[in-house]
């Protein structure tokens, strides 16, 4: 295994940490309070960076939202806030 590969790997696996702490604790909200954003910006390049797909972000967006206990009302419309971006 190459060095770039592995840190590829490991760089993944940090976006996904990451993903939390994009939402806000009580409402859930994809950066939705300034602190929310920072973090949402920094996973999303992270993520970016690791190369990960639209679809690989929203199904881990979804994955944290509906663990937290998240309506699916309110997980349509994150997702619908993070397919919006652009980047």
């Amino acid at each position: 295994m190459n060095l770039k590969c592995g840190k590829e790997i490991v760089y993944m696996n940090d976006w996904k940490q990451m993903m939390k702490g994009c939402f806000g604790i009580e409402d859930r909200i994809f950066g939705g309070h300034p602190c929310d954003e920072k973090r949402a910006r920094e996973m999303l390049k992270a993520a970016i960076d690791a190369k990960a797909t639209m679809e690989e972000i929203v199904s881990e967006a979804v994955r944290f939202l509906e663990e937290a206990g998240s309506p699916k009302e309110h997980i349509q419309k994150q997702v619908a806030k993070i397919r919006s971006l652009k980047f």
